[in-house]
C-alpha cells in the first residue's frame, strides 16, 4: 500500500501544492486586512451592482455558504465591511434569481493542478467545513509533505517533528548544480540528554522538496514545520508547538480516505489500499520500518535513491539516508540480517548448502549447519521473525549470498579489507570486492549459471563487428581467460565450452 500513498503524496507536494499556496496567499491577505463601512454608501451600492453583473455575465453562481449568499466572503472581494453588503440584500437576491448560488465560496485563484488533464479541484474553498476548504487541503498537503519525508529518510517521527525553518542544506558543484541535500533535526532515541542531540541526515531532493512546501504552508513566525496550522476553527490551540504522532496518524488516515474519495469520483483505479492497517488505522511507525526492509531486501529497488548493497553496503547507505545517531542504519542492518537468516533457512531446508564449490565451500556448509542446529526448535526450523532476530544477532553466519558470489566472510582472508599503509588508525579498507582472487568466495549453482552469462556476453562482444579497438580487445579476452580459469578451479565440471 505505500507505493500508491508515497505516489499521492508526492503529487501533493509536486503538482497540488501551488494551487492550495496560493489559496493560502489569498486567505492571509484577508486576515491582515481591516475593512470599514465606507463613508459614500452609493459607491459600495455601485460596486455591489458591478460584481453582481459579472456573475451574471459569466454564469456563475454567487459563493454561497449553507445556501445563502456568503456575505462575508463578498464583503472581502469588495473589500467593505459586511454590513454595507447587507444593507443591499434585494440586489444580491435579484442576481441570485439568474445564477443561482453555489454550494461553497472559492478562492479567486485559477486551478493549475491537473488530474487526468482536468483541474483536481474544482476550487478551493474558503469556509474551513467544506471537503475542498483551504483549510482541509492544508492538512492534507502537511501530511503528504509528512509521508515523503519519513518514509525517503529513515526518520522516526520525533525527528521530523523537530524539523525547523531552514533545516536543509544543499552542496552544489562548480557550476552551481545541486548534488547533496542534508536535514538537520535532533536525535532522541538511545541519547543521554533528554533535550536531543542534534544530528544529520543525508536524504534526496524529494525530501528537501517537502520541507521547502511546509517552509511557505507555516507563517513566518512559525519556527517547527509541523507546527498546527492556522487555517479553520481551533487553529491557534497549540499552534507553536509540533503535532503529536497520534494528531499525524489522524492526518494519514483522512489523506487516504480523500484520496480515495477523489480516485472514485475521477474513475482511477490507483487507490490506496486500506488493509493492513491496525485496529487504529494507519502507524507513522510503518514508514521507517518499510524504508530498511526496501533497502535490506529489494537492492536497486523502486525507491527513490536504492543503491546496490553487498555485505559491507552498511558504509554507502551513509550517502542515502543518514551520518546521524538516530540508528537507522542499525535497523537496516538488522533486517538485512533477518532476510539472510530467512535465506540461510530455505538453503538448508532444500539441502543447498551442500552444493556449493569453490575455496570455502566446506566453510560454509560447516558455518550453515552449525546455524541449522542452533535454530531447530522441537525438531523444526526456526521462523518466528524476533527469534531469528536473536539468533542472528548472537550466531550470524556472516554468509552472503550474490549474484555472482556467495561470500563467506573472513576478515582475516578479504580482500576488501586490506589494512590502509601508512594510516595511523589501522582501519580497514573496504574496497572493491574481488571474487576471482578471494579466498572468501563459494559458489552456488545460480552463482555458476551468472558467471556463464557473463563468459556469453564477452564472447558475444569479441566477435561483434565492427572489430573493437585492440586494447579492448585484449582486455575482454583477459577478462574472459580469468572467468574460465576460475569456473575450471572451482566447478566440478569445469569452466562452460
Amino acid at each position: 500500500m505505500l507505493g500508491p500513498l508515497l505516489g499521492w503524496a508526492l503529487r501533493f507536494v509536486d503538482e497540488f501544492a501551488p494551487d492550495i499556496m496560493a489559496a493560502d496567499s489569498h486567505w492571509r491577505g484577508t486576515r491582515t486586512d481591516t475593512f470599514r463601512q465606507p463613508a459614500d454608501g452609493a459607491d459600495i451600492g455601485l460596486r455591489i451592482r458591478n460584481l453582481m453583473n459579472e456573475y451574471i455575465t459569466a454564469g456563475r453562481p454567487l459563493p454561497g455558504y449553507r445556501g445563502r449568499p456568503n456575505v462575508v466572503y463578498l464583503a472581502r472581494t469588495l473589500h467593505c465591511d459586511r454590513t454595507s453588503v447587507d444593507r443591499h440584500a434585494d440586489v444580491l437576491a435579484a442576481a441570485a434569481e439568474v445564477v443561482g448560488i453555489g454550494t461553497d465560496s472559492y478562492f479567486d485563484i485559477p486551478i493549475n493542478g491537473r488530474l487526468d488533464g482536468a483541474p483536481w479541484v474544482e476550487g478551493i474553498a474558503t469556509h474551513h467545513t467544506a471537503t475542498h476548504s483551504l483549510a482541509v487541503l492544508g492538512r492534507h498537503l502537511q501530511a503528504a509533505c509528512y509521508i515523503v519525508i519519513a518514509f525517503l529518510s529513515g526518520m522516526r517521527d520525533s525527528e521530523v517533528k523537530h524539523l525547523r525553518r531552514g533545516c536543509v542544506k544543499i552542496k552544489r558543484d562548480k557550476d552551481g548544480n545541486p548534488y547533496r541535500w542534508t536535514v538537520t533535526s535532533l536525535a532522541f532515541k538511545g541519547e543521554d540528554d533528554d533535550a536531543g542531540v542534534e544530528a544529520t541526515w543525508v536524504v534526496g531532493e524529494p525530501v528537501a522538496r517537502a520541507i521547502a512546501v511546509l517552509e511557505d504552508l507555516q507563517p513566518p513566525e512559525s519556527d517547527y514545520l509541523f507546527a498546527r496550522l492556522r487555517h479553520g476553527s481551533g487553529a491557534k490551540k497549540g499552534s507553536a508547538e509540533a503535532l503529536t504522532t497520534k494528531a499525524t496518524s489522524t492526518q494519514i488516515n483522512k489523506f487516504i480516505a480523500y484520496v480515495n474519495k477523489l480516485c472514485k469520483a475521477t474513475d482511477r483505479s490507483d487507490t490506496i489500499p486500506t488493509t493492513g492497517h491496525s485496529r487504529t488505522g494507519f502507524k507513522t511507525s510503518v514508514f521507517r520500518r518499510t524504508l530498511a526492509w526496501f533497502i535490506a531486501r529489494r537492492p536497486g529497488g523502486a525507491i527513490a535513491g536504492a543503491l546496490q548493497y553487498r555485505h559491507h553496503s552498511i558504509q554507502m547507505f551513509e550517502g542515502y539516508a543518514g551520518t546521524s545517531s538516530s540508528g537507522f542504519r542499525a535497523e537496516v542492518e538488522a533486517e538485512q540480517a533477518i532476510a539472510r537468516g530467512e535465506t540461510y533457512i530455505a538453503m538448508i531446508d532444500a539441502h543447498e548448502h551442500t552444493d556449493l564449490t569453490g575455496p570455502s565451500s566446506e566453510e560454509v556448509a560447516r558455518r550453515l549447519k552449525d546455524f541449522g542446529d542452533r535454530t531447530q526448535f522441537q525438531g523444526q526450523l526456526a521462523l518466528d521473525r524476533h527469534r531469528l532476530k536473536r539468533i542472528m544477532k548472537r550466531h550470524d553466519p556472516a554468509v552472503y549470498p550474490g549474484e555472482y558470489i556467495t561470500c563467506v566472510h573472513d576478515p582475516a582472508k578479504a580482500l576488501c579489507e586490506r589494512a590502509q599503509r601508512g594510516g595511523s588508525e589501522g582501519l580497514p579498507e573496504h574496497g572493491g570486492c574481488k571474487p576471482l582472487a578471494c579466498r572468501n568466495v563459494a559458489l552456488t549453482p545460480q552463482n555458476v549459471a551468472a558467471w556463464t552469462r557473463e563468459l556469453t556476453r564477452l564472447e558475444k562482444r569479441l566477435a561483434s563487428r565492427p572489430e573493437m579497438p585492440p586494447l579492448l580487445q585484449h582486455r575482454l579476452r583477459q577478462r574472459h581467460t580469468e572467468i574460465s580459469d576460475f569456473l575450471t578451479a572451482n566447478t566440478p565440471t569445469g569452466a562452460p565450452a
